[in-house]
Parts: C-alpha cells; structure tokens; sequence
C-alpha cells in the first residue's frame, strides 16, 4: 500500500502532475487496486485561484473492470502565496 506524487511546474502559471497508488487489499479479503492519474494545473499569479483537471484509470484485476474517472476542481483561497 503506498503512492507516488510527481509534479512539474511549466511554466509560471502551470503545472503537469502524474500520481500512481497502490492498495493491496487482500487482508480484507477485496482485490488489490492500482489507480494512474494525470492532471494539469492552471493558476493565477498569487496561487489565489487554482484550476485542475484529473484523468484516472483505475487498474483492477480480472473479471472486474478497469474504471476511469474525470475531475475538475477549482480551489478558491483567500491567502495569497509569495510571487517570486
């Protein structure tokens, strides 16, 4: 059980993002699951407002279904961060 974040700053404003988990739950007697998500990051100057998108794929073992999902999150913050 466990995962990895990789993100990559782009350019000022943008960022790409890969995250890979992994939960192995044959304890509790359900399949082990591994979950791939890509994304991409648009924010403003001050990190303020942020806008994601996320594609996941999750992996999981025969007879079930491999399943994918699709996320848009905008995050709305009153604290501005420091612009370098």
């Amino acid at each position: 059980t466990g995962h990895l974040d990789v993100y990559v700053p782009i350019k000022e404003m943008w960022g790409a993002m890969f995250r890979y988990d992994y939960f192995n739950a044959k304890e509790a007697g359900m399949p082990t699951n591994q979950q791939y998500t890509i994304g991409a990051c648009l924010k403003s100057k001050f990190e303020t407002s942020s806008l994601y998108i996320y594609a996941s794929r999750n992996v999981l073992p025969a007879p079930l279904n491999d399943t994918h999902q699709v996320l848009l999150v905008w995050r709305i913050s009153p604290f501005a961060q420091k612009y370098n």
